[in-house]
């Protein structure tokens, strides 16, 4: 990143509304999460999801929110 674009993203926070400021805040420190391993016991949870709708049907989600 240049000191160009540093100032162009402080510029834009400088012109947020006060009440978006909390969205961007939480954007800003998701681009900044590391990529976490994916553990074994995540692997299998996943694997074992899979399977399972390779037999039966999900749930629609407006089915959950009604």
């Amino acid at each position: 990143m240049t000191t160009t674009d540093k100032q162009h993203a402080h510029a834009l926070l400088d012109r947020l509304p006060a009440d978006q400021m909390n969205a961007a805040v939480r954007f800003l420190e998701f681009l900044l999460l590391e990529d976490e391993e994916i553990s074994v016991e995540e692997e299998a949870a996943v694997a074992r999801s899979k399977e399972w709708f390779k037999h039966n049907e999900g749930t629609p989600f407006e089915q959950l929110v009604t």
